[in-house]
């Protein structure tokens, strides 16, 4: 978006509409390090604001839609579910490769299971049922090795690393919260 979106005319309109991004999109253009295109787009967010701003009050604005970029993201999410969903129904490598991996986080294991088959959705539940039980345990072991009865026990690199994992599954990455 900060190339060649900057001069595309429906992706600023929409962006008007939103009056600019996120807190967490506006701090990623910012790491980008892409300063005209950033420039451009900030330029354009500030100078509605300076329009709604008078001399006793600042004007209210009907109808913003929300960030851009996140709209675009829950959008991809959508695709990438219902993709994983038929991949897991329909194609045995994708659903062993699944079973190997790590799982998804809780939100977005809540929004398979809202497309997900009724033939695999038990599968599923029982894989991530297993994966956090055994994240869980970890943490468990963590915390009880900071125990000053334990201080000869050595800790695990899985057991080092569970509650950052831990912090993967229950929040989004935008920082919103598990459901």
């Amino acid at each position: 978006i900060l190339y060649e979106s900057v001069n595309d005319k429906f992706f600023r309109s929409r962006l008007a509409k939103s009056e600019g991004f996120c807190h967490t999109h506006a701090w990623r253009i910012v790491e980008c390090n892409s300063a005209l295109g950033g420039a451009i787009l900030f330029k354009d967010a500030l100078d509605r604001l300076l329009s709604r701003i008078g001399e006793k009050k600042i004007t209210k604005v009907k109808g913003l839609t929300p960030c851009l970029l996140c709209e675009n993201e829950l959008e991809a999410e959508s695709r990438y579910l219902n993709v994983m969903a038929a991949a897991l129904a329909e194609d045995s490598a994708f659903h062993s490769l699944f079973q190997a991996s790590d799982g998804l986080c809780f939100p977005h294991l809540e929004l398979l299971l809202e497309q997900l088959s009724p033939r695999v959705r038990p599968g599923i539940l029982a894989l991530h049922r297993e994966k956090y039980g055994r994240l869980s345990a970890g943490i468990g072991a963590f915390i009880e090795k900071f125990d000053y009865r334990n201080q000869d026990r050595v800790f695990s690199e899985e057991e080092k690393n569970s509650w950052k994992n831990a912090a993967r599954i229950t929040v989004r990455e935008n920082g919103t919260v598990a459901r």
